[in-house]
């Protein structure tokens, strides 16, 4: 039997120390931020043509073999926008817009739309003489089914998919047009909802399925008719998924002939074979193949935004971490460079409140003292304030220690930085203690009960803002409380431009972080390669969600 829960002991930390003198990683590939102002919700005009569109010359023929940690937990992995499921979706299925190598969105199975003067009609503009993989045409009727089909197959289902939310109706008005009318505006409609993250269905596959048997469908005649550049011909779970183009794809021929997924757990497994070239294309590299194999000419490199951030909750209603200076202090003594250097896999700098890859993100809105790692400025800030060393070192003032816990799950990650926090901490006197707990633990406690006091965790929000209203206002993922965020997190609602919300955004930037809402520790990015043989020059990778939006221009030189 395992113990739910240890306590990280600050004694391991010579030993840590040791390990990080003992080695000096190369430098991470730094991963430029996305310029503020210039992210756009899509307002394509009827007709329009996605500019990337433009043929690309490649070679034709080929098998990319490609390896995952996992594969999928049940049959139906259409729909899964993480993992093994949204490289799926990318080859097999289809969204009516696309987020691009650059971060900005462009039209796909849709040309384009426009929306109402109240805001509250969005009508969408559908590719004509787009095809099935079964032959069938892809019409309206398809883009409708599924917003009526998703709901029930969720409260159905035990997938983790999420379907569109029920704010708004959807009609067809002809046989390429749609109509989406919403209850009230939503500057973000055609981002987070349908447009960019949700798929379609074929009506006439789906239309005679039980929602029920939604997570269990096998039949590749159902599974295997979709409308991406590649179609699912073959998949044995735990063992690989095989892909074979799609010639009538409406981007135009791919130039492989195909892909096959293997599931490979082990992930030294996983480099040796693409080492020795039984595999083309590596998601999820670990820094350690990077430090020995990024000089080698015979490997492709590309490290993207992955939209994940690691990050110290604090509970606002703690007496202690309530005060401000309180708060400042336990930001100053996150030794961010030392805990990224560490991280497993690759990670950047976090420079404001939301991630470089999101919508709105502006690294110049945030205050920058929210990122600096001094613990001489934490002493300073805690000796105004009135907390003065008691006997053993640690701070007290009017009989409150500053001595936290901090709740996390076990993973390689916090315990690094568990062991940076606790130290330099001491060294401003705040005793930190790390408690690992299991996840549902972990989620009672800070999710549910808020009953924490700090807590390790690592999430995606965006892209848009929607996710950072929970995390920034009082809500399931926040203790923190500011009239003045909520006031502005409502305006962005009724914003009618990106200027606009923009602006909002950069105050609530400069606010959360300035009130030190959380303590922002670094983002992840991801680490992708290939072999030299392997153009992808022109597939428009994307690191959030691990997407591939034009796969079909990927070739072998």
């Amino acid at each position: 039997m395992t113990n739910k829960f240890k306590y990280l002991s600050l004694s391991i930390f010579a030993l840590v120390i040791v390990a990080f003198a003992a080695c000096t990683p190369a430098a991470t590939p730094e991963v430029a931020p996305s310029p503020a102002n210039e992210a756009a919700t899509p307002e394509a005009t009827p007709g329009a043509v996605d500019a990337t569109e433009e043929e690309a010359t490649g070679t034709d023929g080929g098998v990319v073999r490609f390896a995952w940690s996992a594969g999928p937990v049940r049959p139906n992995v259409i729909l899964r926008r993480c993992g093994p499921g949204g490289i799926v979706r990318d080859l097999h299925w289809g969204r009516l817009y696309s987020i691009a190598h650059d971060g900005s969105v462009v039209p796909s199975l849709a040309t384009g739309h426009s929306v109402s003067d109240d805001g509250l009609v969005y009508t969408v503009y559908l590719r004509e003489g787009v095809l099935w993989h079964d032959g069938h045409p892809f019409t309206s009727a398809d883009v409708v089914f599924f917003h009526e089909y998703a709901p029930l197959a969720r409260e159905a289902s035990i997938d983790t998919f999420t379907p569109p939310p029920s704010d708004f109706t959807v009609r067809a008005i002809d046989d390429h047009t749609v109509e989406f009318t919403l209850e009230a505006p939503n500057p973000f409609f055609s981002w987070q909802h349908q447009f960019v993250e949700y798929m379609v269905l074929p009506k006439h596959i789906w239309q005679d399925i039980d929602p029920a048997q939604w997570d269990y469908i096998t039949d590749l005649d159902i599974l295997g008719v979709g409308i991406g550049p590649f179609r699912l011909v073959e998949l044995r779970m735990d063992e690989f998924a095989r892909f074979e183009r799609f010639d009538d794809y409406w981007g135009g021929k791919p130039y492989l002939e195909g892909f096959v997924f293997q599931f490979v757990p082990d992930m030294t497994a996983r480099i040796t074979a693409f080492e020795s070239g039984q595999l083309d294309h590596f998601i999820g590299i670990p820094r350690t193949f990077y430090e020995s194999h990024g000089n080698n000419p015979n490997f492709g490199f590309e490290f993207l935004p992955s939209g994940h951030m690691t990050l110290v909750l604090i509970n606002h209603n703690d007496e202690r971490i309530g005060e401000l200076a309180v708060r400042q202090a336990l930001s100053y003594v996150m030794d961010r460079d030392s805990m990224r250097m560490g991280a497993e896999g690759f990670a950047a700098p976090m420079l404001s409140a939301i991630t470089s890859s999101d919508i709105f993100h502006n690294a110049n809105a945030a205050d920058p003292s929210a990122f600096v790692y001094s613990v001489e400025r934490a002493i300073e800030v805690l000796e105004e304030a009135g907390w003065m060393p008691g006997a053993d070192g640690i701070r007290e003032r009017d009989g409150m220690r500053l001595e936290f816990e901090i709740l996390a799950n076990q993973t390689p990650n916090f315990e690094m930085i568990g062991v940076l926090s606790m130290h330099s901490a001491r060294q401003a006197g705040i005793e930190l203690n790390v408690r690992f707990v299991d996840a549902a633990l972990w989620s009672e406690r800070v999710f549910a009960e808020q009953d924490f006091e700090m807590a390790f965790n690592g999430m995606i929000m965006g892209p848009t803002p929607a996710g950072y209203r929970g995390m920034y206002t009082t809500g399931a993922h926040s203790t923190f409380v500011s009239d003045e965020v909520a006031a502005l997190f409502y305006q962005v609602d009724f914003a009618t431009s990106d200027a606009e919300i923009q602006a909002l955004m950069d105050e609530i930037q400069y606010i959360v972080t300035r009130e030190r809402a959380a303590l922002w520790l670094f983002e992840g990015v991801q680490g992708i390669s290939w072999t030299n043989g392997l153009n992808v020059d022109n597939a428009g990778i994307s690191g959030l969600y691990e997407r591939w939006n034009h796969v079909h221009r990927m070739f072998f030189e």
